[in-house]
């Protein structure tokens, strides 16, 4: 589908346009917003399944594209759900450094 066949585009004729947000330049300026998948381990770390996810994500039409949330501490205080991510230890980084 072309830009100008798009719903909405008439009325939000910059949506389909590149942004900038600081030095990071989009496509475009839609956001895939985060949402809650489940997808990662108990124990915090990220699973293939959620890279997969994420990369498909990135992959579609939207110019940023946002992960769900992560706990920050060690006892799991504050974790929302039982695949949530975890960022209280530098052990997390190789994982996230694949959504990124």
């Amino acid at each position: 589908m072309l830009p100008g066949m798009l719903p909405g585009h008439k009325k939000y004729p910059h949506i389909f346009s590149p942004g900038k947000l600081g030095k990071l330049e989009t496509k475009n300026r839609i956001k895939y917003a985060s949402t809650e998948t489940n997808f990662n381990y108990r124990d915090g770390y990220v699973a293939d399944k959620e890279v997969a996810y994420m990369e498909a994500q990135a992959r579609g039409g939207a110019g940023i594209v946002t992960t769900q949330g992560a706990y920050t501490d060690p006892s799991g205080e504050g974790k929302g759900y039982v695949g949530m991510m975890a960022i209280w230890d530098d052990k997390f980084i190789p994982g996230l450094k694949r959504i990124a």
